[in-house]
């Protein structure tokens, strides 16, 4: 499996054992101590892994929980407990509601209603 977007920062990779959740890191090569000027070199995006779960439903969840909120904690601005819980229920709903639009997609509107007798 390619890396499904969790986030705009966290992605997710499976193999045949584990989920993998990786981070987004932009390399900046002009930053290395090592770096002599070039043409052409250009910021790119690297993920890399920041944790492993089991192949399982259960897995499947706590790695998105996870992304959830290492996200909302890098995000946010909150400043009390219960802004910060808010942070996290309003990007929760949004991840479900995104999973459940493409899970149970709506049905065309030119779509005949069923008759009823």
């Amino acid at each position: 499996m390619n890396n499904v977007m969790i986030t705009a920062s966290y992605a997710l990779a499976a193999d045949d054992t584990q989920f993998t959740l990786q981070r987004k890191h932009l390399v900046d090569p002009t930053r290395s101590p090592w770096y002599k000027p070039e043409m052409g070199v250009e910021i790119r995006e690297d993920w890399r892994p920041i944790g492993y779960y089991p192949l399982t439903p259960d897995g499947l969840a706590s790695a998105v929980r996870s992304a959830i909120v290492r996200d909302v904690n890098n995000a946010t601005e909150a400043r009390t407990i219960a802004d910060l819980l808010s942070s996290y229920l309003r990007e929760t709903a949004r991840i479900n509601n995104a999973i459940s639009a493409a899970m149970f997609p709506q049905l065309n509107d030119d779509a005949a209603p069923v008759a009823s007798e």
